[in-house]
């Protein structure tokens, strides 16, 4: 979906803020301290900060993320199909009160076959979120439950690593069914106890689901912890074929340019 030209685009837009910027912050932030500054500048200058703080979340999401989904914008999504222009225009209308959805805590829940562009969706909204100041963290089912696992085995404090998973205002999880497998009975409860309180806590998941319906989902997921993701949720059917292809051929057999 995203050539390499734009993913490189996309990493040196969001490249971390560098060691002047946070010397800037800090001179500003003593002249504010001091009085030393008008209001208009003062403005000008917590618009400064908040902006640097908005870049330092975006660099730290593309570190955890990956590099591939820095480019991603609503705008850039290819939606050829009926279908799929719909769910792009259910995620414009999304975006565009993306505030309110966060603070009700909206789940949003996408659900299809692999390679059908659900995370380009979700990184896309991810984006606009850290701009509007929300705090995000993102997560795949494999890292999640290897986290949950090491921690068992170490006899780490399991807890606080839960309360790591509840804490940010959306949390992104991607993939928690991997290769159509169910979730053991462990997993789910895991994953339950961080779903329900941050069900309790009106905060919001954000989940790309590899299934080709919600009927496979419940059946590797298991009922209870999909019906509290549904509960007033944005769920939308990204089930169309896979945008992943191979590299085309030559006539000669060699890889086209």
């Amino acid at each position: 979906m995203l050539g390499t030209e734009e993913r490189s685009k996309g990493r040196t837009a969001e490249a971390a803020p560098s060691r002047l910027f946070e010397v800037v912050d800090r001179v500003a932030g003593r002249l504010i301290e001091r009085g030393e500054v008008s209001e208009a500048a003062e403005a000008r200058l917590r618009h400064a900060e908040a902006s640097r703080k908005t870049r330092g979340a975006r660099a730290e999401l593309w570190l955890q993320r990956g590099s591939r989904y820095a480019a991603c914008r609503l705008n850039n999504y290819q939606a050829g199909t009926t279908h799929q222009k719909h769910v792009k225009a259910a995620l414009v209308d999304f975006a565009q009160n993306i505030s309110a959805e966060i603070d009700a805590g909206t789940n949003l829940l996408l659900t299809g076959p692999p390679g059908t562009g659900k995370d380009h969706l979700l990184a896309a909204l991810a984006r606009e979120a850290i701009t509007q100041g929300a705090t995000l963290k993102w997560t795949s089912g494999v890292k999640l439950f290897a986290r949950l696992r090491d921690d068992i085995e170490a006899h780490a404090m399991e807890r606080e690593t839960v309360r790591e998973f509840v804490k940010p205002h959306v949390l992104w999880i991607s993939d928690p069914i991997w290769d159509g497998q169910p979730l053991t009975r462990q997993q789910r409860l895991k994953l339950g106890e961080i779903v329900d309180e941050r069900y309790n806590f009106c905060r919001a998941i954000w989940i790309s689901i590899n299934a080709k319906n919600s009927h496979d989902a419940i059946e590797c997921m298991g009922g209870a912890l999909v019906d509290r993701l549904r509960h007033g949720a944005l769920s939308l059917a990204c089930d169309w074929p896979s945008f992943r292809q191979p590299r085309s051929q030559g006539r000669n057999g060699g890889k086209s340019r």
